[in-house]
């Protein structure tokens, strides 16, 4: 995950990981809400421990992989 002080791995169970959006006014958000103030590259990464559960699309329900919303923004576990 590149959030900082997030230490999550792709190697953890129940941890799914989310690219940042194309749209550049929905990046901006989700920089200014992670406090990412780098450039963002394709390598990049959020998990979902940023995100709540109403973020996603049919939350609780198993699926392949989980997807988020088309707005929905990282809120959850945020840096100081």
């Amino acid at each position: 995950c590149c959030v900082p002080q997030c230490h999550s791995r792709a190697t953890q169970d129940g941890v799914s990981f989310h690219r940042f959006p194309d749209d550049s006014l929905r990046v901006m958000k989700w920089k200014k809400n992670l406090r990412i103030g780098k450039e963002v590259t394709k390598n990049m990464l959020v998990c979902s421990k940023h995100f709540k559960d109403d973020d996603y699309i049919n939350p609780g329900h198993p699926v392949q992989k989980p997807r988020l919303k088309k707005y929905a923004v990282p809120t959850q576990n945020i840096p100081f």
